[in-house]
């Protein structure tokens, strides 16, 4: 079965490190079912064409998911023999997940490529702020998953 493009995954763009970080965490976790049925997905490709898509458009891309480099550094390795399964690159993620402060995953995802016009990073900064405290107050998880 092949099923149409809808939108692309950064479309709306993140806004937090949690946003990104769920979305790692769903696509980890869906590779990784997609292999224990043996269903084919030539499209998203394997751990190395997952990792470098993360190494581009978010390591490379945003400021402050050093934490994830580690992890992604294995899954791009050159040699296949020494990259992780699907299964491993999950229990990786859950234990870097695990050891995150809840203030990191609030934090804004600042590009780094970003404007250096201060009032211009002041607006965003303040415009972050005030979401965070609202989804504090409201207790919204700050790795938003589905309902």
């Amino acid at each position: 079965m092949i099923l149409p493009l809808l939108r692309t995954f950064n479309n709306p763009s993140f806004q937090t490190a949690g946003e990104a970080l769920e979305f790692f965490r769903q696509v980890f976790e869906g590779l990784d079912f997609m292999h224990q049925c043996h269903v084919a997905h030539r499209d998203c490709g394997d751990v190395y064409y997952l990792g470098n898509v993360i190494r581009i458009d978010f390591l490379l891309t945003y400021h402050g998911l050093e934490f994830m480099q580690p992890l992604i550094d294995e899954m791009v390795q050159t040699d296949p023999s020494k990259r992780p399964t699907m299964e491993e690159v999950v229990k990786q993620f859950s234990d870097i997940y695990r050891n995150i402060p809840k203030s990191t995953l609030r934090s804004r995802l600042v590009g780094q490529h970003e404007s250096r016009d201060i009032l211009i990073n002041v607006k965003r900064s303040v415009t972050h702020y005030v979401r965070t405290f609202i989804h504090i107050l409201l207790r919204r998880n700050p790795m938003p998953t589905p309902s």
